[in-house]
């Protein structure tokens, strides 16, 4: 018994003590150079509009929803 509470509590010291890493909350838009760049500020423009037309709900529509059934009213 005292094995196991041991391996047990290496196993999480163990864990606990990793270092865990960064989460990734990097802007995308870096991708199209840097914060000065054009591409950087059309990537922010792109980003706008589409935040503008799905809020206004405008924009074009990607998606169609389609029935099998009539559905009477």
């Amino acid at each position: 018994m005292k094995l196991i509470v041991g391996a047990l509590a290496v196993a999480l010291l163990m864990g606990c003590s990793q270092k865990r890493q960064p989460l990734d909350n990097r802007d995308p838009c870096l991708d199209f150079g840097p914060p000065e760049s054009s591409g950087f500020k059309a990537c922010l423009d792109r980003r706008a509009q589409a935040l503008k037309d799905l809020l206004e709900g405008t924009g074009k529509k990607q998606y169609q929803i389609v029935f099998d059934e009539k559905i009477d009213p």
